[in-house]
């Protein structure tokens, strides 16, 4: 599920692929710049990413197999999505 706050516009990204392995992308941001964190399931921060821009690829090798939240933070806009990584 994709979650807008706050009034914010309402923006669809997809997380590919999800679940994932070793890297994701994400497309359908709307601005150019975001802070990207994605958080584990006791609210850890485990990678974060400070101006991700659309499409590029995110890493995972360094996080474990589970349940995360990623959290992009634009500035018109924040966007919560689920992810699944696996090993």
């Amino acid at each position: 599920y994709t979650t807008a706050t706050n009034n914010l516009p309402d923006v669809q990204i997809q997380i590919l692929p999800n679940p994932a392995h070793t890297e994701i992308r994400i497309e359908g941001l709307t601005e150019a710049n975001y802070d990207l964190s994605i958080v584990d399931i006791f609210g850890k921060t485990v990678h974060k990413i400070a101006g991700y821009q659309a499409a590029s690829r995110i890493d995972l090798s360094s996080i474990p197999s589970g349940t995360y939240t990623v959290m992009l933070n634009g500035r018109h806009s924040k966007v919560i999505q689920k992810l699944v990584k696996f090993n």
